[in-house]
């Protein structure tokens, strides 16, 4: 059977569409695949004592300064030797700075 063609071009839009669909979902699970393999590991971000202070409030030697007299934990570090704190390290700090976020207190 021999379709006679359409304005554009097509003889059978209708299968033509169903063939771009087909194509479009192996792309996408494709895509999802190797995206979220099983031996891949998402991990937490970390911060650098910069990064850090900042987020803290205070100046990096007032962190320094602290974790040397005890009173902060000593951060750990990466493969560098650079120290890197966890959001966990950060609102510890916070806490013990006192410039943990708090949401208001409703009057």
């Amino acid at each position: 059977m021999n379709d006679p063609m359409t304005r554009y071009g097509l003889r059978n839009p209708a299968e033509t569409m169903a063939a771009f669909h087909k194509v479009g979902q192996n792309t996408l699970e494709y895509i999802l695949q190797i995206s979220a393999q099983p031996n891949e590991r998402k991990t937490l971000r970390t911060w650098g004592i910069n990064s850090a202070a900042e987020l803290v409030g205070r100046s990096t030697q007032s962190i320094r300064r602290l974790e040397e007299e005890g009173k902060l934990p000593y951060p750990k570090q990466d493969e560098v030797g650079r120290r890197t704190y966890s959001l966990a390290d950060i609102n510890a700090m916070r806490d013990i700075f006192g410039t943990r976020y708090q949401k208001p207190t409703k009057l």
